[in-house]
């Protein structure tokens, strides 16, 4: 879209417009005799002129924020502003706002198309560091917009004004942390109470990381607010009790890694500032100065009861020192033979045993603290106890019970802190493997000297965050965190347990298993489905993906590679690190093949194709959540296609512009025809189209329909060149699989191996099976197929199919 002024003459404003969204734009183009060749400078921080219903228009800021109002999105004429906000709504999000928020707003009418709002990235954040997302406050909280990035901003297709901004977190590192207490709590001599923090921290190479130590800076919160400062993230709101900054250095052999570590508070009991007896919540924030949005991580917390020891020490029974002694109301409750005998205000530190055993006589003595809560006198320490003896002994005997109520080792929330053993807070360095055999020169990849097992996170696309996993294979034992997002519904269950709307967990199977996320929104019920399966070995341990496996001629894509625990690794006989990533330009469809060695002189091999469209082909992406499905259900339609003037989806026939990057849900009844068409500046135009069914499918014996991730596509060998079936193809494997349909068939409950003749890729209009090639590890598909136990095959004909679910 190209970028006008804004001049006001004599109290009118013209306003010039070339390209909308939203309808299909004229064959007409702007006049260039309208255009002032000496525009007036874009306004710093407001703009806002009348713009008409027929001509629409644009208003720039000089920090490349911008609206544009196309053609017919406004009922009437009106004043249409846009301005940053002088501040943020005072609500804590759980994220890192990037950037002001903007307001954009209509006096006298309204839209009755889409308007598209452009807002800025801040200087030095890019989406490949930042997972960035666009928000419009809804009056109570923030809530996810559609957003794409365009050159230096993120452009918002929206069908309301109001405030907006960007949000993101880093995305490149990590952390987990936990806070834990001594089992029991404070015991008669401890100096101090210890807060155990233990953690995890998973970097990524960075030249921060790389040049040195990384600054971390830990700091123990007292939940002050209610709840409010760790539920949200705004840790401001809480009371900082202690901080203290560890220096971490990253192993420069390796690009990512973990690192573990341990630190303990030790807090005087009487340093806490709060009343003896009473409990609090305690956290502890993680924040790794690794990046201009710093790793930001909350630990578990844990609720102490405040209790002061006390303990017999040269004749006196002593307790700790307070923070505010004038504040803190205590005494001295001794009983004697368990009757209440005496209270003695506890303005020192010290009870001297003489005075009371002075006043008393034989006996067991009982001494605790005590304090007010409530206008009443509680308990706030533990309890020691002194005994009396008659003759022939003269002198008292002095002994110390175990702690009466409250008793905090029983309190919710307290956790047993890490043995000893655990790695200290600064790591060292991990050794390098050994070097290849001579002849092989590759750079040598990493071996982590960590227990951790590698699990492969696969690449999804807007479609998939609804629901998914880390890793779909596991080995017996092991475990992986299902992950979900689902926004704007009334409740969520995850089999059958109430959940939030965003969460993670982890779970570790003892047998494949399928776990069921359902949630209900006004609109119904919806359904997501993941399958965990437990193997011998793990998956993932050799990963390759791309940016984008479809590009146009002269066109490049970013290839992407991990290897761990091996001795050499090579992209197409090339030898390379065990975990980078490489720009490549194919001028022709090419396969790329990532071959690892063993240290047991074993290899295997990954591989991947990034398919070349002609010069005046267009990239367009589109897919659905789920092809065949039951009667009256409804899913979402994703596309995503850049670099265009106007982007048209809708059934086939009824297409409606539309954002370049974005998504619908749709409702079809029976066999519904979807179509995606895109228009170049230049003229030039391209379309695609997917057949969405929804009515209970009639199921072959062997037949299923399924979902599944693809970890592994091989090129298989010619068998016989006269059999069709035969033919040189490929098997994909893929696991995680979701069974949607089937028939008599007991197959697809973990992994399959999916037989695809390369004819059928060639020739699909002969065969008549549909196939979205090509097809790489990372991605998630849809498939109908012939299945036997593990082994699936598509060389059939109609209504067999293979189907993208992700980009």
């Amino acid at each position: 879209m190209r970028r006008v002024s804004l001049v006001v003459l004599a109290g009118a404003v013209l306003i010039l417009l070339a390209g909308c969204a939203g309808s299909k734009p004229s064959s007409v183009a702007p006049s260039a005799q309208a255009l002032d060749v000496n525009p007036t400078p874009y306004p710093s921080s407001s703009g806002s002129a009348v713009l008409q219903p027929e001509s629409g228009g644009v208003i720039n800021l000089s920090g490349s924020a911008e609206v544009s109002i196309p053609p017919g999105a406004l009922s009437q004429a009106t004043l249409v502003s846009l301005r940053e906000a002088i501040s943020h709504p005072n609500v804590p999000v759980p994220r890192t706002s990037l950037g002001p928020a903007y307001e954009f707003s209509l006096e006298g009418a309204d839209l009755s198309g889409v308007a598209l709002l452009t807002l800025p990235l801040p200087e030095g954040t890019t989406p490949e560091e930042f997972s960035i997302g666009a928000y419009r406050w809804n009056g109570r909280t923030w809530e996810r917009v559609s957003g794409r990035v365009v050159g230096d901003g993120v452009q918002i297709a929206t069908e309301n004004s109001g405030l907006f901004a960007l949000q993101g977190t880093w995305k490149l590192a990590s952390a987990a942390l936990g806070l834990a207490l001594p089992p029991g709590g404070l015991q008669p001599g401890m100096n101090s109470i210890p807060f155990t923090v233990t953690g995890q921290y998973r970097f990524s190479a960075l030249p921060a990381l790389q040049r040195g130590y990384t600054p971390v800076r830990l700091v123990l919160k007292r939940d002050s607010s209610g709840g409010a400062g760790q539920v949200t993230g705004e840790v401001g709101l809480d009371q900082t009790i202690a901080e203290t900054t560890l220096w971490f250095q990253p192993d420069p052999s390796q690009s990512r890694g973990e690192i573990q570590f341990q630190h303990v508070f030790e807090i005087p009991p009487g340093g806490l500032d709060v009343t003896p007896g009473s409990t609090s919540h305690y956290y502890v924030v993680f924040q790794a100065e690794d990046s201009a949005a710093p790793t930001s991580q909350l630990s578990t917390g844990v609720d102490y009861t405040h209790v002061l020891p006390i303990r017999i020490v040269d004749g006196g029974v002593v307790r700790p020192e307070m923070a505010k002694e004038a504040t803190r109301p205590l005494q001295w409750h001794i009983r004697l033979n368990g009757q209440t005998w005496l209270q003695i205000p506890s303005d020192r530190t010290e009870l001297p045993l003489d005075e009371v055993l002075a006043k008393g006589g034989i006996g067991d003595y009982g001494i605790t603290l005590e304090t007010q809560a409530d206008g009443k006198w509680v308990t706030a320490s533990n309890e020691v106890t002194v005994k009396l003896a008659p003759p022939p002994t003269e002198t008292p005997i002095w002994t110390e019970t175990a702690p009466a109520t409250p008793n905090p080792g029983e309190l919710p929330g307290v956790t047993t802190p890490s043995p000893a053993g655990a790695m200290p807070p600064t790591p060292t360095r991990r050794p390098r493997p050994a070097l290849p055999p001579p002849g092989e020169t590759p750079a040598v990849s990493p071996i982590p000297t960590t227990s951790v097992t590698p699990v492969t996170t696969a690449t999804r696309s807007a479609g998939a965050q609804v629901f998914w996993a880390d890793s779909y294979s596991v080995t017996p034992g092991g475990c992986t965190v299902l992950h979900w997002n689902v926004q704007n519904i009334m409740a969520v269950y995850l089999d059958g347990a109430p959940v939030t709307g965003e969460e993670s967990r982890s779970v570790c199977p003892a047998q494949s298993k399928t776990y069921v996320l359902r949630a209900v929104s006004p609109t119904g019920p919806q359904e997501r489905r993941v399958t965990i399966s437990v193997g011998t070995q793990a998956a993932g341990a050799i990963e390759l993906t791309a940016d984008q496996y479809q590009v146009v001629e002269g066109a490049c894509t970013v290839l992407h590679w991990r290897a761990q625990g091996v001795r050499a690794v090579y992209l197409n006989s090339e030898g390379v690190a065990g975990e980078d990533t490489r720009r490549v330009c194919p001028q022709a469809t090419t396969t790329y093949v990532l071959r690892v060695v063993r240290d047991d002189n074993t290899s295997e091999s990954r591989s991947l194709t990034i398919a070349v469209l002609p010069g005046s082909g267009i990239p367009l992406h589109f897919w659905a959540d789920q092809y065949t499905m039951s009667p009256s259900s409804c899913i979402n339609l994703y596309w995503s296609v850049e670099g265009v003037q106007a982007v048209y989806v809708g059934e086939t026939g009824n297409e409606q512009g539309v954002p370049g990057v974005g998504s619908r849900q749709v409702c079809p009844v029976g066999r519904v025809s979807y179509t995606i068409q895109a228009t170049t500046t230049d003229g030039r135009s391209d379309s695609q189209q997917l057949v969405l069914r929804s009515e209970e499918p009639s199921m072959g014996a062997n037949e299923v329909i399924a979902h599944g991730l693809v970890r592994e596509v091989v090129r298989t060998t010619d068998v016989s060149p006269t059999t069709t079936s035969q033919q040189p193809g490929w098997n994909i494997i893929v696991d995680g699989i979701d069974p949607l349909f089937s028939g008599e068939t007991n197959c697809c409950q973990d992994r399959v191996s999916l037989r695809l003749p390369q004819a059928l890729v060639d020739q699909q209009a002969v065969f008549g099976v549909p196939i979205d090639w090509p097809i790489n590890p990372g991605q998630l598909i849809e498939f109908r197929a012939i299945c036997s136990e593990t082994e699936c095959s598509l060389d059939a004909g109609p209504p067999m199919y293979l189907h993208l679910r992700s980009q």
